[in-house]
């Protein structure tokens, strides 16, 4: 299956950054449904290096020509003469946009029909927004249209009747993941983190705010007299002065950051939506501050967390002694607030499960098993399973339990998904196993492997998944295809 995200970026690093959350997910997907994943991202980012694991098309962005007349006069028509070059050569069976339905270039209308299916990324933005009209004028060639948000804020949004029907609310899409981030003793470890010290993170966001250097310096010189260890994450894209040689100091600019997430007492943030969610998603205690932004409602997104008890906030307009006694306060206090009762969100799985799911509405098994493959990958990213392979570790599982009990069980767990509780237990059982056998050398092809497992299960009658929890089985197990000659 052949998906192509195209992310328009300029200054920030929003758009890229959830496309990239869900191609992961989606690539993970297709990979549980043995369907082969042809991913690929086309993006006007001067980031498009955070992309480290699909291949991406880079076309310049506006930020590129800024003060050059005479090169920006004839960047639309280059620009969109690349992007249909790339498309129409591709061809996907799914576009996905993501926030500008037009497309960068005002070509989306004449690059659509490239592609199979036409999925768009819609974040919620100011109402008055320059380009709203045109924006609302294409939403009505898009097959599907995915908001990351929760269902219960559609009153937010105001979409037309003749587009309503294919809205899809998936939740909020972010990067962060229990299943790769580090655990805190790591990431204090890693940061040589003295045991009495606290660690905050600050951040002014992705790097395009012009802003950002004075609040990052202010904030920085209010900080230093509690005695903590910061870590400036100042955004890839970030063209400030950056402070280096300072004692507590770290001053990063990689990608990736919310993988060091649990490690941090603290963290005094810009509003923006990715580093928000990504914060929130880790239950890291938080203050949050407003910066003006063209389409983005930092502001209100912050009052509507303060107010459901998620985290607190900041106010750069307030005295340095007053923001030290708010910062002072918040170290001191072992309260979440209510963040540990905020339901995790699973946006970036919901949403890679709407892209292809119109493409396998015809096939109401394969359906079934995306959504089976889905809730598993949510369950792998909430940190519920324990395995170093999910792709594998689930397609083994999946051919033992229709193995043992029958494609007609399978496929009616694939219905119950819900409601079954066994099956992180299981997946866990049969991840251990697998990781087992690699390590022992067993072969690599994973249908004989389920073969050879299923078939040792049903000489020694072990007919359920139940049965398999005995932990005399799995040296069994590997004893019978030792002897098969199967692990060295």
């Amino acid at each position: 299956m052949k998906v192509c995200f195209y992310a328009i970026n300029g200054h920030g690093l929003g758009h890229l950054s959830r496309c990239y959350a869900v191609a992961k997910k989606l690539r993970d997907l297709l990979g549980m449904l043995s369907i082969e994943a042809d991913i690929q991202f086309l993006t006007t980012s001067e980031a498009d290096y955070i992309v480290r694991d699909f291949p991406v098309f880079k076309v310049p962005s506006r930020a590129c020509f800024k003060g050059k007349k005479a090169a920006a006069s004839r960047y639309s028509a280059n620009g969109k003469m690349m992007v249909s070059n790339i498309l129409a050569h591709f061809s996907p069976d799914v576009l996905v946009m993501d926030t500008i339905a037009q497309g960068s270039f005002q070509e989306f209308s004449f690059v659509k029909d490239f592609a199979k299916m036409r999925v768009l990324i819609d974040r919620h933005k100011k109402k008055d927004y320059k380009g709203v009209r045109i924006h609302k004028a294409h939403l009505p060639l898009y097959d599907k249209i995915l908001v990351p948000d929760d269902d219960g804020n559609h009153s937010d949004y105001s979409y037309d009747l003749s587009v309503q029907n294919k809205v899809h609310y998936v939740g909020k899409i972010h990067n962060f993941d229990s299943s790769e981030a580090w655990s805190r003793q790591q990431v204090r470890d890693y940061f040589h983190v003295d045991e009495r010290q606290k660690l905050i993170y600050l951040s002014a966001g992705g790097g395009g705010d012009e802003e950002a250097e004075v609040q990052i310096s202010r904030l920085v010189h209010i900080i230093q007299p509690i005695e903590v260890k910061v870590i400036i994450g100042y955004g890839t894209l970030s063209q400030t002065s950056k402070i280096y040689g300072q004692k507590n100091i770290i001053s990063l600019t990689e990608s990736g950051i919310s993988k060091y997430f649990k490690g941090i007492d603290l963290a005094i943030s810009a509003g923006g939506y990715n580093t928000y969610e990504e914060l929130l998603a880790a239950k890291v205690k938080c203050l949050f501050f407003a910066q003006e932004k063209g389409m983005d409602l930092q502001e209100r997104r912050i009052d509507q967390g303060v107010e459901s008890g998620w985290h607190g906030c900041l106010s750069l307009t307030s005295s340095d002694e007053e923001i030290q006694n708010v910062v002072s306060d918040c170290l001191s206090s072992d309260e979440l607030t209510q963040l540990n009762d905020r339901p995790a969100s699973m946006g970036a799985c919901e949403a890679a499960f709407e892209v292809i799911s119109g493409l396998l509405s015809r096939n109401a098994e394969r359906k079934l098993n995306a959504r089976m493959a889905k809730t598993v990958i949510q369950m792998y990213s909430s940190g519920a399973l324990k395995t170093d392979a999910i792709v594998e570790s689930f397609q083994l599982w999946k051919n033992l339990v229709g193995g043992l009990e029958g494609e007609d069980a399978w496929l009616q767990r694939c219905i119950d998904i819900e409601e079954n509780r066994h099956i992180v237990r299981e997946i866990n059982l049969v991840s251990a196993l697998e990781k087992r056998l690699k390590e022992g050398g067993a072969s690599k092809n994973l249908n004989q492997r389920s073969k050879e497992l299923l078939s040792f299960c049903k000489v020694n009658e072990v007919n359920t998944m139940d049965q398999l929890q005995n932990t005399e089985v799995i040296p069994k197990i590997e004893t019978y295809l030792t002897e098969k000659n199967y692990v060295d």
